[in-house]
């Protein structure tokens, strides 16, 4: 049986496109897609709207996307401003710019330099922030590396090694503090500063500058800084 040949969907102005199986899908200009969209390459320079489901093996945003279904990748970059509907799936997702998700993540590498702010779960083996980010569901990931370059949220955050920094910094000899506000935090080995949560559980618990948290429950070690504000800890 012959094997379809799979066209380009090029976009220098304006145009669209039914959905489809394609090559490679460049957007310069401003490109509607009505429906689902396969591809191999999918690279968005200027204004996109997809209105189904997208599977491809390299998705890029460097303009502003919205996706209205799910998305199913290798890698995704986001250097702009995209908008996803449904659920993230992809082996890598780096950040940069502007990322909203309307359903869960799941990834096996998360690494975010600019903001993501997801209505759902995120799930992955690594997930490394130095920007902000705000999950209205779980945060699971086996490694969670969280430098705070600005105010971060989430519902619930599970892994097993937890390690969330504080990075302040002065402008005009005004000091800028963020923090990460959680209810409960639960791993293996947890290190914290900066944060608020009202319930933190691990074998290993390092309350560092800054925290305020309401109960800790541990096993092996527990440590609190001077600075740190603890109502309640309990060995297990």
């Amino acid at each position: 049986m012959e094997r379809k040949e799979r066209r380009d969907f090029v976009v220098a102005g304006r145009a669209s496109t039914a959905g489809g199986e394609f090559d490679r899908v460049s957007i310069h200009g401003d490109g509607h897609v009505d429906g689902d969209l396969a591809c191999t390459e999918l690279k968005c320079h200027g204004k996109s709207h997809i209105t189904g489901n997208v599977k491809a093996s390299d998705v890029r945003v460097y303009g502003s996307t919205r996706i209205d279904g799910r998305v199913e990748s290798e890698e995704l970059q986001v250097r702009g401003h995209a908008e996803i509907g449904g659920h993230l799936s992809c082996r890598k997702m780096e950040a940069e710019g502007v990322l909203h998700v309307g359903g869960p993540v799941t990834a096996e590498e998360v690494a975010l330099k600019g903001q993501l702010n997801v209505k759902n779960d995120v799930e992955a083996e690594s997930f490394s922030a130095k920007g902000i980010f705000t999950i209205d569901g779980l945060l699971n990931a086996g490694q969670i590396v969280v430098q705070l370059y600005g105010d971060c949220q989430a519902k619930e955050i599970g892994g097993e090694k937890i390690e969330v920094r504080k990075k302040g910094f002065s402008f005009w000899f005004k000091s800028f503090t963020h923090h990460l506000e959680v209810d409960t935090i639960e791993g293996d080995e947890i290190h914290l500063e900066n944060t608020r949560a009202k319930v933190v559980r691990g074998n290993r618990v390092t309350i560092g500058p800054g925290c305020d948290i309401g109960l800790v429950e541990y096993h092996d070690h527990f440590h609190r800084d001077h600075d740190a504000k603890v109502k309640e800890s309990k060995k297990l």
